[in-house]
């Protein structure tokens, strides 16, 4: 059973990111004492105890390590040395990590987990580096229970360190792209001209160029007008009040293969209200696509690129796959990203608007 967790006001993404971002810019201040620097540690995961709200009422044994929990994560802030920092911050991730196992349950489950991440995060910065492994395991857990939002402030920290460790490895600059792909413009696009500078091969700097081509496309429409293969016409400037995902894809992409439950369920449930899908693949067998669309029953107009005469890969500057566009009422490219953790949260929102 997955964890559930209810933050219908987005207290929590707002509050761990206002306290992360405090966080982060003290941590790049080298004139900043080791106590303050705890004390926003402290702060942070406060915060993400008071988000998640009061403990689950379903145990008083979990009640209790609860509220342990939350005491242990508000780490020393009269200015503890490295080693004392370290100590507390383990000690309070050893407590998390014991609470999810224990009360697998709980409604606070995942805020531990983060608590988890978070104070693993915390004794790395202050010197311990064998915890490393540990907390890129811990946050790359955390990623399938969380919204793009959410999933940006755990894992940018983690990938930054990597490149300071291994600034050689370009696999870390090729991730660090793809999380740019999954939050909005204020944050892809620092991170996509970053790219353009650092020391990576040209392709990766192609990829970083087409994604900054993506992002000026932003709030303008999309023009989109095709016969798909089993006839039927589609031209998203006739689609105006409705909201479109158009999906890039392939039936040898896997990700894009993972991704077709969540999107027929998608589609299921809010199709009635004005919800479209509309497929672009860049398979290069058109008949072992139809049998594809045939076997999963996809309801939705797919198009296939290999022999016609407008290729919108190229047009749009689509260098890989999945990649999915959210296109509003008026129209107009809304988002874009290789993956949409809370994507019906976002179609219910723009369904609303």
């Amino acid at each position: 059973m997955p964890i559930s967790r209810t933050d219908p006001s987005g207290i929590f993404v707002l509050k761990i990111r206002t306290a992360n971002r405090i966080l982060m810019n003290r941590q790049h201040d080298t004139s900043m004492r080791v106590g303050t620097l705890a004390t926003c540690v402290g702060i942070l995961l406060f915060l993400c105890g008071l988000a998640f709200g009061q403990p689950a009422r379903t145990s008083s044994d979990a009640d209790t390590a609860w509220k342990q929990l939350q005491q242990a994560a508000v780490l020393p802030g009269h200015q503890p040395t490295d080693e004392q920092v370290v100590a507390a911050a383990l000690a309070a991730s050893e407590k998390a990590n014991a609470f999810c196992t224990q009360f697998p349950g709980s409604s606070n489950a995942l805020a531990a987990r983060i608590i988890e991440c978070t104070m693993l995060q915390t004794a790395y910065n202050h010197g311990d580096q064998q915890v490393f492994i540990k907390w890129l395991n811990v946050q790359s857990s955390l990623a399938p229970k969380l919204s793009a939002d959410e999933i940006y402030i755990i894992r940018l920290p983690v990938l930054r360190a990597l490149i300071k460790r291994f600034p050689q490895k370009e696999g870390y600059y090729e991730k660090l792209l793809s999380l740019a792909t999954m939050v909005p413009e204020d944050k892809a696009r620092p991170i996509a001209n970053e790219i353009l500078k650092d020391p990576v091969s040209d392709a990766l700097k192609e990829r970083a160029k087409a994604l900054l081509r993506r992002l000026d496309n932003m709030g303008k429409p999309v023009d989109m007008k095709f016969v798909a293969m089993d006839g039927r016409p589609v031209d998203l400037s006739q689609m105006k009040g409705k909201v479109v995902l158009i999906d890039f894809w392939a039936t040898y992409c896997v990700p894009c293969v993972e991704a077709i439950p969540q999107l027929k369920e998608t589609y299921e449930k809010f199709h009635s209200r004005g919800f479209e899908i509309v497929g672009i693949s860049a398979d290069k067998d058109e008949k072992a696509l139809k049998n594809f669309v045939q076997r999963h029953e996809l309801p939705w107009p797919e198009y296939f690129e290999r022999q016609s005469p407008q290729n919108f890969e190229a047009e749009f500057v689509i260098d890989s796959l999945p990649t999915l566009w959210l296109v509003d009422k008026k129209g107009n490219l809304h988002e874009t990203s290789d993956a949409f953790p809370d994507l019906q949260a976002k179609i219910e929102k723009l369904l609303s608007e």
